[in-house]
């Protein structure tokens, strides 16, 4: 399979018509088609069941989008990282920060290294945990925030730089938002939106079951912002990071009997030799007085 095979197909998946799919790659709608019909043959199964013009997504096609998005989010920061290269434009900093990972606490640190004088450019990649590593080994990231235990491969440097609570996060209306305490078995029962790229997502469930309870969960996703939204709506319950919120109208509250506190590391390869931009940069961050703002 080819890249332009894979950014057809993701084309097709946000439009669901291969005629506008076509238009936004500035390709032909046949070649289009033919290109996403190659990508089925490699595959062995349609990707798509089709009616006239409607096309929708089967459960391989669902899948596929899923890894497919990683590849191309990979190839884009390959891209860039290669065209400043060849340009010759080396001040700027190409900085992967992990998906669940919030503005709130980094937005200061950041107008603080600005204001200290520096003027690279930040380009911010927002990439999954499982792809950070090989994406620094790579060259295509000088360095990136992580969070989280994942195992950390060999030839890495990462260092704690700040931690930060997992907190019970509803909609501002909900009647748990006013209470002074919640409790684990305030959750009983409750309607849960469930964050699949949650760090600590099996040991909830796992603390429910050891506790004889139950979550009805009416919602799973990657995609933190619809996460975010459903819980502002009402439709449910999550636990977030507490500086990862960035819809208005959630309220976070920690819980009696869920303690968990994460890490927010930053992650270089180590023994690479570092252009001073890049040094100055994670030297600041490493001493920047982290203070949580929420």
């Amino acid at each position: 399979m080819e890249f332009h095979q894979i950014r057809y197909f993701l084309a097709a998946c946000d439009h669901l018509n291969f005629t506008r799919a076509a238009e936004s790659c500035a390709v032909s709608q046949p070649a289009l088609t033919v290109a996403i019909q190659k990508l089925e043959a490699d595959l062995g199964a349609p990707l798509f069941t089709r009616s006239g013009r409607q096309i929708e997504l089967t459960d391989l096609g669902q899948s596929m989008r899923i890894h497919f998005a990683r590849i191309e989010q990979s190839r884009k920061a390959a891209q860039i990282a290669a065209r400043h290269l060849i340009d010759g434009e080396m001040d700027h900093i190409d900085l992967g920060i992990m998906c669940t990972i919030g503005p709130a606490l980094f937005s200061p640190a950041f107008e603080s290294w600005r204001r200290a004088g520096n003027d690279a450019e930040l380009i911010l990649h927002n990439i999954w945990g499982d792809r950070m590593f090989e994406l620094l080994l790579s060259g295509a990231l000088d360095c990136a925030f992580i969070a989280g235990s994942a195992e950390i491969p060999e030839g890495m440097l990462v260092e704690p730089i700040v931690r930060e609570p997992v907190e019970l996060a509803m909609s501002s209306a909900d009647p748990l938002a006013v209470k002074p305490e919640i409790f684990l078995g305030d959750l009983h029962d409750r309607t849960y939106v469930d964050r699949l790229h949650c760090e600590f997502r099996e040991g909830f469930f796992n603390k429910l079951r050891d506790h004889d309870m139950v979550v009805d969960v009416v919602l799973r996703s990657e995609r933190e912002d619809w996460i975010q939204q459903a819980v502002r709506d009402g439709m449910g319950v999550s636990f977030l990071p507490r500086n990862s919120v960035i819809v208005s109208g959630i309220t976070t509250r920690p819980v009696k009997g869920i303690d968990v506190v994460r890490s927010i590391q930053i992650a270089t390869v180590l023994d690479r030799p570092q252009r001073n931009t890049v040094s100055t940069f994670i030297d600041t961050m490493k001493r920047y007085d982290w203070k949580q703002p929420h």
